[in-house]
């Protein structure tokens, strides 16, 4: 068994060769990181988490767990060939091939 296919997808390529760093940064890896950060800025003792909960008629901790699923997603079009053929990983670590499901 191989790599699972969502490893081989990247989501941010380093701008600058010179720069010092990973040539470029995983999806799955990139999406995790933006919706752990949203959890904390969405804590549910935060006044803004509170009043847009409240705002909404959900409890702060809905809100906190709906937002920070709509953050894990917020890249979702980068798994894209078309995306994905804007970089090119060294070594093809990245295939940028997209999978596709049959039923």
């Amino acid at each position: 068994m191989g790599i699972p296919s969502y490893f081989k997808y990247w989501g941010k390529a380093k701008k600058d060769p010179l720069q010092s760093g990973a040539d470029y940064h995983l999806l799955v890896y990139h999406c995790l990181d933006v919706a752990a950060v949203g959890k904390v800025l969405l804590a549910e003792e935060k006044p803004l988490t509170k009043e847009l909960a409240e705002f909404l008629e959900i409890t702060p901790k809905q809100l906190q767990s709906l937002l920070v699923f709509l953050l894990a997603l917020h890249d979702l079009g980068k798994f894209t060939s078309a995306f994905q053929k804007l970089y090119s990983a060294p070594n093809d670590e990245c295939s940028g091939t997209v999978i596709l499901a049959t039923h």
